[in-house]
């Protein structure tokens, strides 16, 4: 599928706003991967690596469409935050991925017009459920604790 061109600005704005949640979450995610196998976890980071990887192509993809529509990627990601706990580490990231399937679902609702855009909207939103997915299931294992 070809990138599709975005000019309504107040597209470019969100879809900047977007970019900046992909690019904490990429970074949250590796931080918390640390975390986990610094903690013996391999498993939760091994998941949380994965997902961090899969935010880097949401970004990618955000990025190439604010560019492919002649508008230059602009953001700032937000604070990455270090839980004292892994259960709420899980907690915070799946809050975050909740926010983020609301957001693109808004947008491809509000945008259904373009066809192309609101498709792209729709694939990632479900990508970003399947993100919440893996952390409820991550969730309700037992996780390690903090080392001594």
């Amino acid at each position: 599928m070809k990138t599709p061109i975005i000019k309504d600005r107040r597209i470019i704005n969100l879809l900047n706003r977007l970019l900046g949640m992909e690019m904490s979450a990429a970074s949250q995610f590796r931080l918390h991967a640390r975390l986990a196998r610094r903690r013996g976890d391999p498993g939760v980071a091994d998941r949380l690596e994965e997902m961090a990887g899969e935010e880097d192509r949401h970004a990618a993809v955000l990025i190439d469409l604010i560019d492919a529509s002649g508008m230059r990627p602009i953001t700032r990601p937000g604070a990455v935050r270090w839980p004292e706990s892994p259960f709420k580490i899980l907690e915070l990231n799946r809050r975050n991925e909740i926010v983020s399937v609301r957001s693109y679902e808004r947008l491809a609702g509000k945008y259904k017009d373009h066809k192309e855009f609101a498709a792209l909207m729709k694939r990632t939103a479900r990508a970003e459920r399947r993100h919440i997915r893996m952390l409820d299931r991550l969730i309700e294992r037992p996780l390690k604790r903090e080392p001594a």
